[in-house]
């Protein structure tokens, strides 16, 4: 089947070579033109696992293209995905200005009927909007047909999510679209049904709530290792505690310096604003994002405790800028947060990640921030470490790593990545989050 995707982004570059690795033929729009040639010499645009591998299948294949082309685009298919960037205001309103450029751009060219998939998270009612743009300004009068397929991706294991899929969401109100849907996903939808359809606004609905929940269970863990640190208790047996229950699991319930990326605190607020805007006040979800704004500068506050708030030149040695391992995002990352109050106070940033990197972010001050090419190098001289991240090549450090080369070997673990007892006889002062405090 021809299928056309615009955005190159993390969800529609993934969508369209998974599309393809099945054996669609697939055509990926995007404005840049940059990236688009760096596509299609088989260059990934994005940091993620397999894709590299995928491209490169896909482009041997032929059964993958980018262009730049709203024309060769839409001339390729009826089937239109969406997927371009929808971040948010300050209000925490969704803008919608890249996704209302794109419709503009389809009604310009299209001189057929379409099927217009929302891949984008919207606002719920989005697709409204979308028709109306289309079919309004279209030069031929075209007729569209809107559909949400909200995705449910992880960064760092995206592509595996895709084609071994939990559940696929199909939010259409035309009872024709069905078995179109059921062929396009025929491959990652053998061994059970997985296709849920229902209508639009449910469809829509349900990616925000998904996340919102997601977002409230890691909140959740969180209290409850703020409240086990002032009472004495130990979050880790806590957490499996209650984890066991069956009606809970173990899923998102690792305490840590908050959540960020590029869903859980957009997708929070956007939900929030259209709550709001009819009326109706989200207080459930209100303090979710609060409790996570106070959580992302958690060990900051631990530190300039311990310091007695003075971090005048102090080295502090901060490892981990991406939102979660396995990624070169940062987007909401509580690393952000937490280097920008540092840096505030007066302090000197030695920072390290394996692929992600905040030099521009904090280009002002690059006298007192740097990053190092390894997590040893970062550490060089440091008063003091902080773990935002908690990638893989932290967990097997040997503690006297820290003691011969920290000026002082103080460790505040936003992620719980060392055990505690370990750390303790090793004479390294450590703070974890959820346990006995250590000031």
């Amino acid at each position: 089947m021809n299928i056309t995707i615009i955005g190159t982004g993390y969800v529609g570059l993934v969508t369209g070579l998974c599309f393809a690795s099945v054996g669609h033929d697939v055509v990926c729009l995007d404005n840049d033109k940059k990236k688009v040639k760096l596509l299609n010499a088989g260059k990934p645009t994005i940091y993620e696992n397999n894709v590299s591998e995928y491209l490169e299948k896909n482009l041997k294949r032929k059964r993958i293209q980018f262009t730049s082309s709203y024309i060769k685009a839409i001339n390729h298919s009826n089937i239109v995905f969406i997927a371009v960037d929808t971040p948010p205001k300050k209000s925490g309103e969704s803008d919608l200005t890249s996704l209302k450029k794109v419709c503009k751009s389809v009604s310009k060219v299209s001189q057929k009927d379409l099927i217009i998939i929302e891949k984008s998270t919207v606002p719920v009612g989005t697709h409204i909007i979308i028709k109306n743009i289309i079919e309004k300004e279209s030069n031929y009068k075209i007729k569209v047909k809107i559909v949400s397929n909200p995705e449910f991706l992880r960064e760092g294991c995206a592509i595996n999510d895709f084609i071994k899929p939990d559940r696929i969401i199909i939010g259409t109100d035309d009872l024709s679209l069905h078995d179109i849907f059921k062929e396009i996903y025929a491959p990652f939808n053998r061994k059970m049904d997985k296709i849920q359809f229902m209508d639009i606004k449910s469809a829509e609905l349900t990616k925000y709530a998904s996340n919102a929940m997601l977002a409230t269970k890691i909140s959740f863990i969180n209290e409850i290792a703020n409240i086990a640190e002032v009472i004495g208790a130990n979050i880790d047996f806590v957490r499996k505690g209650i984890g066991a229950d069956s009606r809970i699991g173990h899923e998102f319930l690792y305490p840590g310096c908050g959540y960020g990326g590029s869903c859980f605190p957009k997708d929070l607020k956007s939900l929030i604003h259209t709550s709001k805007k009819k009326s109706y006040k989200p207080e459930l979800l209100q303090s979710v994002e609060d409790l996570n704004k106070r959580q992302k500068i958690l060990p900051y506050i631990k530190i300039r405790k311990y310091y007695k708030n003075d971090l005048k030149n102090k080295k502090i040695a901060v490892w981990g800028l991406s939102f979660k391992p396995n990624t070169d995002d940062t987007r909401f990352a509580p690393s952000i947060d937490i280097i920008e109050k540092l840096l505030s106070s007066g302090a000197f940033v030695s920072a390290y990640d394996p692929v992600a990197s905040l030099l521009s972010l904090f280009n002002r001050y690059k006298k007192r921030y740097r990053e190092s090419k390894t997590s040893l190098s970062a550490i060089h001289k440091a008063d003091a470490l902080i773990i935002c991240t908690e990638w893989k090549e932290f967990w097997s450090i040997h503690p006297n790593e820290f003691k011969t080369r920290m000026i002082s070997p103080v460790i505040f673990d936003g992620r719980n990545i060392y055990n505690d007892k370990i750390m303790s006889n090793a004479e390294i002062i450590y703070f974890p989050i959820g346990k006995k405090l250590s000031l």
